[in-house]
């Protein structure tokens, strides 16, 4: 399916020391944010829904689900969506949009639906890094199925 899977086989073992924040030069407020939100909450989320719990008439979680990296390439955001998993100990999906985007009407929806199906097999979870997102927003003259042109 052209999906690449980092981090499985370090799973098995132990994670892998050489991908760490280190490796990122620069950027340090992004990763302590990214520290301070994403990593707690993937590490600890019994801090989160405790808190959820104590400020919440009705229980829902608050812990971030999605993050939106944004910059020109070779900037750093698959380094970065790798330290993540790393350090949160569960395998990085990298899905380079091109593979699952298509012409056909409903093919991109079921093979993004593969993607998902898969992370929700792997025990622990995953994490889901879908390069180039921006590809998903096509331009009006491409060759999309016209049952989904709303123009």
């Amino acid at each position: 399916m052209g999906v690449k899977i980092y981090g499985l086989k370090e799973l098995l073992e132990q994670p892998k020391a050489d991908i760490s924040w280190d490796n990122i030069a620069g950027y340090d407020n992004q990763k302590r944010e990214i520290e301070d939100t994403i990593l707690l909450a993937l590490k600890s989320p019994e801090v989160y829904d405790d808190i959820a719990r104590g400020t919440r008439c009705k229980f829902e979680t608050n812990r971030p689900r999605a993050v939106l990296f944004e910059g020109p390439p070779g900037t750093g955001k698959t380094s970065c969506a790798r330290v993540i998993a790393n350090q949160a100990g569960v395998p990085l999906l990298y899905v380079p949009l091109e593979i699952i985007m298509s012409k056909y009407y409903g093919e991109s929806e079921r093979l993004l639906g593969k993607v998902f199906s898969l992370a929700n097999e792997i025990p622990d979870g995953a994490i889901i890094f879908l390069d180039e997102v921006d590809s998903v927003a096509t331009a009006r003259d491409s060759e999309i199925h016209e049952a989904t042109n709303t123009g």
